[in-house]
């Protein structure tokens, strides 16, 4: 009976068992009870139950079962290890195809330091620049060399890198180094670079100044001066400039400071100001002196009188170094003015020197009529020519003296021209009525009216006299006489003074007596501007025509037509239709 029972226990053992296979890793497959290893059940524990006791029958049997199952196929225990391992290859393969269905990483790396100094690879300021172009955002940039990790690419396109050295490094010598570029769904990149180590030349080189020219005529330090070089300086480092008399030290002639460049090179120009100062003081020995830091340097300079002072005697007078000016012709017709104009040469400016030629009339100096600019030449000259206009008006107003001016660097020079009129040296007068036609309702404007104007009238004549003549009946309504100016023009201007416009209609005979010559005119009044618009005064018209004699101006000094008014215009016409 107990046999039996042990075998039920056991059949129930081994069934539970291969009910639950130990799991690989699991703590309980490595003790010795997973691994099949029994100890002996001990007595105490069988005798603690009782031989009758069937838990503990069946726990005893449990334990000693533990072993490995002998029936166990393939399929119900797998070996952990193979599982693993076909499930590893799977994921590999699968990021293989996914590598290779990424993009490739296509960028450019380009060096833009391929020299640099020691101290200029550990400048973070400075360092080791590069650029990568190609790059997304998001993508890592991996330096070899240097301080700092890995930078984070921020926006696609070019990024531009900076490695900063952490080590000493030895000139003559080359620094190799790599970037790397990865990105997550793609194979990394890396580029080689290499930079060559070069000495400090600035910390090798003193301080060193140069003047040039070394000797210079007064004229050029006037007007360009001396190219004052220093070298040898820190960089961004401030120089002073400053300049004195050989044999009077104590007195500065000269003070600038400049900021050295980046190769710690200053320049400056050392120049006698030609606007507040003649210069004869600076002629002589002069020392130039440049500082930086605690360093400083000198050079010498001469400042020799002018080629054309070398011989005199006073070297201060000042008008020893004026320029002179040349006009060419001194005296031409109008016609001849018009069509060649007037050349002016001015000769002893300096080399390089603006020059501001002028016109003006003799009569109003101080109103040029033409301005322009010229560069002298090496030798100090400059020209320029003057060409009146064919559209300035008729040129009457050119007539007379004019005063050319040319003004340099080292002073202003003046000379004259003259301006005749046209033909053997006279030109017969004009008389100019402007309008021909005027409406009434002008007419007695006084800000319009009729312009009556007689033009070279010279050659030693004083006036003109004008007279305005009605033709229904012929009388004379008007009569003055006018002061010629010096262009040999007389003007006048004629309106009604009775606001009744209808009174004026009519033709009006003008006479102008210039001399032994009189010339003659006409001009209309109609009854209404509407009659003929377009022939309309023009008040503003008289101003643009030159005079400086007699323009009479209001009832008392005569600028009347019909000097009784309109009425006796009307009364004279109807005594003439009475005689009829």
């Amino acid at each position: 009976m107990k046999r039996l029972a042990l075998a039920a226990a056991i059949a129930l053992g081994l069934l539970t068992f291969g009910a639950a296979p130990a799991t690989a890793g699991d703590d309980h497959a490595r003790s010795p009870v997973s691994a099949g290893i029994v100890e002996p059940a001990s007595p105490d524990v069988v005798g603690e139950h009782g031989a009758d006791s069937g838990l503990g029958q069946n726990e005893a049997s449990e334990v000693r079962a533990a072993g490995p199952r002998e029936d166990a196929g393939p399929a119900d225990d797998a070996d952990p290890t193979e599982q693993a391992g076909s499930t590893d290859a799977a994921e590999s393969e699968e990021a293989t195809e996914t590598a290779e269905a990424a993009e490739p990483i296509d960028a450019t790396f380009s060096l833009l330091t391929p020299e640099l100094t020691p101290e200029e690879i550990r400048d973070p300021d400075r360092g080791i620049r590069y650029t990568i172009d190609g790059l997304k955002a998001g993508d890592t940039v991996t330096h070899s060399i240097g301080a700092g990790g890995p930078t984070t690419v921020p926006q696609d396109g070019l990024f531009e890198g900076t490695i900063v050295g952490d080590s000493e490094v030895e000139p003559g010598t080359t620094l190799d180094f790599t970037v790397t570029v990865d990105r997550n769904d793609a194979d990394p990149v890396t580029f080689d670079g290499s930079v060559e180590v070069i000495g400090d030349e600035s910390s090798d080189t003193s301080p060193a100044l140069t003047v040039s020219p070394e000797t210079l005529q007064l004229r050029e330090f006037r007007s360009t001066g001396v190219s004052v070089t220093m070298t040898g300086c820190e960089p961004r480092t401030e120089v002073q400039f400053s300049a004195v008399f050989v044999d009077d030290p104590g007195t500065t002639t000269w003070e600038q400071t400049v900021s050295a460049d980046e190769d710690g090179d200053a320049e400056a120009t050392y120049r006698v100001d030609p606007d507040i100062d003649d210069g004869f003081g600076f002629i002589g020995d002069h020392l130039v002196d440049a500082s930086c830091g605690e360093t400083s340097a000198e050079a010498s300079l001469t400042v020799t009188a002018n080629d054309d002072d070398a011989n005199d005697d006073d070297a201060n007078d000042d008008t020893a170094n004026d320029p002179t000016l040349t006009v060419s012709p001194e005296s031409q017709q109008l016609t001849a003015f018009r069509q060649d104009g007037v050349t002016m040469t001015v000769t002893g400016c300096g080399p390089g020197e603006e020059v501001l030629f002028s016109l003006a009339l003799q009569d109003d100096p101080s109103t040029p009529y033409w301005e322009e600019t010229r560069a002298a030449d090496d030798d100090g000259h400059a020209t320029a020519t003057f060409v009146l206009a064919e559209a300035a008006d008729d040129g009457y107003e050119f007539i007379g003296e004019h005063l050319v001016s040319a003004t340099c660097a080292d002073g202003t020079a003046e000379a004259t021209f003259t301006i005749t009129p046209s033909g053997s040296g006279t030109i017969d007068p004009a008389l100019t009525v402007d309008p021909t036609t005027i409406a009434g309702t002008d007419f007695v404007n006084e800000n319009r009216g009729v312009q009556l104007t007689v033009r070279s009238c010279g050659s030693g004549r004083d006036s003109v006299r004008f007279e305005v003549w009605g033709t229904e009946p012929s009388a004379l309504l008007f009569d003055r006489t006018v002061k010629v100016d010096e262009a040999g023009t007389a003007s006048v201007r004629v309106f009604g003074l009775e606001n009744r416009p209808e009174a004026y209609a009519g033709r009006y005979n003008v006479r102008a007596t210039c001399g032994d010559t009189v010339l003659e005119g006409t001009f209309d009044v109609t009854s209404s501007s509407a009659d003929d618009p377009d022939q309309t005064g023009d008040p503003g018209r008289a101003g643009s025509i030159p005079h400086t004699g007699a323009e009479i101006t209001g009832l008392g000094a005569g600028l009347v037509l019909i000097l009784l008014g309109a009425g006796a215009v009307i009364f004279a016409r109807r005594n003439a239709q009475a005689g009829r």
